[in-house]
């Protein structure tokens, strides 16, 4: 089992929680996170994706506004040079 594997494995998981929302940019469009979202639910009414444009100043903060209402945000970067928000 490879690296991406257990990461692909582990974001269908978490995508059958009800508190659950992934946010971040190229979840539905484009390449789907280097494949590791292929198992998500994408079907229109049951995606637990937000699409957001790149600004990932704006991610954090929808993250930290749901987080408060009880929700489980994931947020996924796309570059490594936000990590640190």
């Amino acid at each position: 089992m490879t690296y991406k594997d257990v990461v692909t494995d582990t974001m269908e998981e978490l995508s059958k929680k009800e508190s659950v929302v992934f946010i971040g940019q190229g979840l539905i469009t484009g390449d789907k996170v280097y494949g590791t979202m292929n198992k998500v639910p994408m079907e229109e009414g049951k995606s637990k994706c937000l699409e957001l444009p790149c600004a990932e100043n704006l991610h954090m903060g929808i993250a930290l506004g749901l987080a408060l209402k009880g929700y489980r945000p994931i947020v996924i970067f796309q570059r490594m040079d936000f990590i640190l928000l």
